[in-house]
């Protein structure tokens, strides 16, 4: 069956990219209010666990929506996902159990790592019946929908946090208000374009976990590896300092996840390109967001030097002077991951799972060779500079196996 044209509407866009923006800096909101109320010793414990359930998480979603929404020939239908995304979410509690019984992690890091999770799965279930709104043109609502979830949670959280000075409070608040959000807003909106769902199929659930395996593992890889020198640095350097890069990383962090959320609505519209053999177009927009996301990054280094480092001192409360040049050395970063996340999601849509996998398993390699040992020799300085070389590396890997692979397929 060929799928329907595609178009894209700037209403589409616009919602796309306040929803996500909004979703991506939940974690800023909520790393500032931390270290504002409780203390950067705290926010260290915080981010760790939270670097943990981001690990996690990756295995909840299994990397399935680029996938859903370039299914042109609508091979599987929304019931497959749905189910094969419970099964994905199914394990990731399971190993979340695992993970706080082999890192021995006390009851206090339980409960955060729990609730954190309970939250994701949440944000995981939303995304599989998102990408079947987007299907049906609707990626407007699923931005909206977003919207209000960040908004009313982030808004609670620093209430909660606030008035009970715990932590735990604050994150049970949130995430019991995300599950009824998530009831009242996603699933009433998906239910008007929802067909009705077909009985469990095991043999296309095994499919769909075969064929997303490649990207699952590239996603997992590239959390891991994202979050590496954080794992460095709470082996070596202690909370405090695990505190201070999460507040110099936490920009960098969201820059990398909103490039790959705002080019969302294009994946539609880059699957028909490659489908009816328009290389040439289809380079054209992947290479024109890649150039859109250089020159951002350059503007945000611009004001990252000027304004970047004060603002972000009095958020936080704690004097960052002496860190401008790391600051500006992790937004670079920032802007080559996020390049390399581009032509990841490029090489997806023309179902090149294999040779993104590899790409991700040598940056992989790379940070568990490297991030100990530089941390290790190089203190914070280490952790800093080595997200730059990763960076680099994955940006030359990934263009060169874009250009391979596309100039094949060119007429």
């Amino acid at each position: 069956m060929k799928a329907a044209s595609v178009t894209v509407t700037q209403s589409a866009f616009i919602w796309n990219a306040i929803g996500n923006l909004m979703m991506s800096c939940l974690s800023f909101v909520f790393s500032i209010s931390i270290t504002q109320i409780q203390g950067i010793e705290e926010l260290g414990i915080y981010s760790i666990v939270y670097a943990v359930v981001n690990l996690l998480y990756t295995i909840g979603i299994y990397n399935m929506r680029t996938y859903q929404v370039t299914d042109r020939s609508n091979q599987y239908h929304f019931s497959d996902y749905l189910y094969t995304r419970i099964v994905t979410m199914i394990v990731m509690g399971i190993l979340a159990i695992i993970t706080c019984i082999v890192r021995k992690y006390n009851g206090t890091m339980c409960i955060i790592l729990f609730l954190l999770l309970v939250f994701n799965a949440v944000e995981a279930l939303a995304d599989v019946y998102h990408g079947m709104l987007q299907i049906h043109g609707q990626i407007a609502v699923t931005g909206k929908c977003r919207t209000i979830r960040s908004s009313v949670s982030g808004v609670l959280f620093v209430t909660v946090l606030y008035v009970s000075r715990h932590l735990i409070t604050a994150l049970a608040s949130i995430t019991i208000l995300n599950i009824l959000l998530f009831i009242a807003l996603d699933l009433m909106a998906a239910k008007k374009s929802m067909e009705p769902l077909g009985t469990v199929n095991i043999k296309k659930i095994k499919q769909l976990i075969y064929k997303c395996t490649p990207l699952f593992l590239s996603a997992f890889c590239s959390m891991y590896y994202l979050n590496a020198s954080k794992y460095a640095i709470d082996k070596h350097l202690g909370l405090e300092l695990q505190g201070l890069f999460n507040i110099l990383y936490m920009p960098t962090f969201v820059l990398n996840l909103c490039t790959g959320f705002l080019i969302q609505p294009l994946l539609p519209l880059l699957a028909q390109k490659w489908e009816e053999r328009k290389v040439k177009e289809f380079k054209k927009m992947v290479y024109q967001v890649i150039l859109g996301i250089a020159v951002f990054t350059m503007i945000v280094q611009v004001g990252g030097y000027f304004i970047g480092v004060p603002i972000l001192s009095v958020l936080y409360s704690v004097d960052l002077g002496n860190y401008k040049m790391e600051f500006l050395i992790l937004l670079l970063a920032g802007g080559l991951m996020a390049m390399a996340n581009i032509l990841q999601i490029g090489l997806t849509v023309i179902r090149e799972q294999g040779k993104i996998l590899a790409s991700n398993i040598v940056g992989c390699l790379f940070m568990l060779g490297v991030s100990d040992w530089a941390v290790k020799q190089k203190g914070f300085d280490g952790a800093i500079w080595i997200n730059v070389y990763l960076g680099g590396l994955l940006v030359i890997i990934l263009y060169m196996i874009f250009c391979k692979t596309t100039n094949k397929k060119e007429i």
